[in-house]
Parts: structure tokens; C-alpha cells; sequence
């Protein structure tokens, strides 16, 4: 195996990881994942990844980084909310997040993969909510496939409109965060 194949495969696995992480497990919130897939799509463009491998890759990761987090959550999140009482962890909220999870669960896990820091903990959520499994399976597949492959795709053909992009990919990955984090603000705002 030549030295460029090696870290190659390697590339391919820290990608991975680092969507798996970001999908569903607390300290993954700060991985920045849109950047991250829209790079990676660039330099599938170069010939640096195949673009299938990749998306497939990474939609695997980001599914089964979600079954992770629900797993955390059905696991080991209830339990935080039906001990001792205080401001954050009470039974109270836990009753209003399965209030919420039973009631928009499905948009929630899927909206929540195109919303940076969120989308980390949609699932571990759903799953201290005990939302139906099978219907979050499906909006976890479903927005899985949509993420990545709305960003790998975008990376990859933007190349081709915009000539030289990679010099500017300091101020596109700025963007994306901006654009990633825009609705919330304005909500925070409103409110």
C-alpha cells in the first residue's frame, strides 16, 4: 500500500468518526459536521475521496451516531430527570419533553440534523422521551441521507461553479455556521 492509500483510509475513518460523534454523542456538539461534509465533498471533486464511499460512509455514520445518542439517552437520560429534583432535571421537563417527542418528535429529528449542536442531542432527547423506535429510525435514515448528501453534493459540484474555491473554503465553512445558526438566533430573539 503506497503512504497517499494509507492516509487515504485514513481520511475516510476520521471523516466518519467525526460525524458519528457529532450525530449523537454529548461532547461531539463542537465537531463542526456541515463544514466538515461540504470539504470533504471539494476534495471528492479532487480525487482525494470517491464520493460514494463517502456519502455512504458518512450517512452510515450519521444513522447509527443517532442510535448511539438514544441509546445514552433510553439508557442512562431518564434517570437524571427521575432522581432529585432541580432546575434542569425534574420530572417535570422530562413529562415535557415526551409531550414534545410524542407530538413533533419526527420533524424534530429530522430538522434538527441541518442545525449544528442540536443535532447532537435530538437523539439522546428522544430517547430519555422513550419516542417510538421505529418512527425514529426512519426520520434518523431519512435526515441522515438528506444532510449528507445535500452537503457532500454541494462541495462537490460547487467546485465546479465556482473555480478556485478552495481558497475561499476558510469563508464558506464561516457561512455555513452563520446560516447553521441564523434560525435559532432569531428565535432566541423573538422570544
Amino acid at each position: 500500500m503506497s503512504l497517499v492509500s494509507i492516509l487515504t483510509q485514513f481520511t475516510y475513518f476520521a471523516v466518519t468518526l467525526l460525524i458519528f460523534t457529532e450525530s449523537g454523542i454529548p461532547f461531539g456538539f463542537f465537531f463542526p459536521g456541515d463544514s466538515l461534509l461540504l470539504t470533504a465533498g471539494i476534495l471528492a471533486d479532487k480525487g482525494i475521496f470517491n464520493i460514494y464511499i463517502l456519502m455512504v460512509s458518512c450517512i452510515i455514520a450519521a444513522i447509527l451516531g443517532n442510535m448511539a445518542g438514544y441509546y445514552l439517552g433510553k439508557k442512562w437520560g431518564r434517570g437524571l430527570f427521575e432522581r432529585k429534583s432541580n432546575f434542569v432535571f425534574n420530572p417535570r421537563n422530562l413529562k415535557k419533553t415526551e409531550d414534545f417527542y410524542n407530538k413533533y418528535g419526527d420533524r424534530a429529528i429530522l430538522l434538527a440534523r441541518f442545525i449544528p449542536i442540536i443535532r447532537t442531542f435530538t437523539p439522546i432527547l428522544a430517547g430519555i422521551a422513550n419516542m417510538r423506535y421505529s418512527k425514529f429510525l426512519l426520520f434518523t435514515i431519512v435526515s441522515a441521507i438528506a444532510w449528507v448528501g445535500i452537503l457532500v453534493s454541494a462541495g462537490y459540484f460547487l467546485i465546479t461553479l465556482v473555480p478556485n474555491i478552495d481558497q475561499y473554503i476558510t469563508l464558506i465553512v464561516i457561512g455555513i455556521i452563520v446560516l447553521s445558526v441564523l434560525p435559532i438566533a432569531y428565535k432566541m430573539i423573538k422570544k
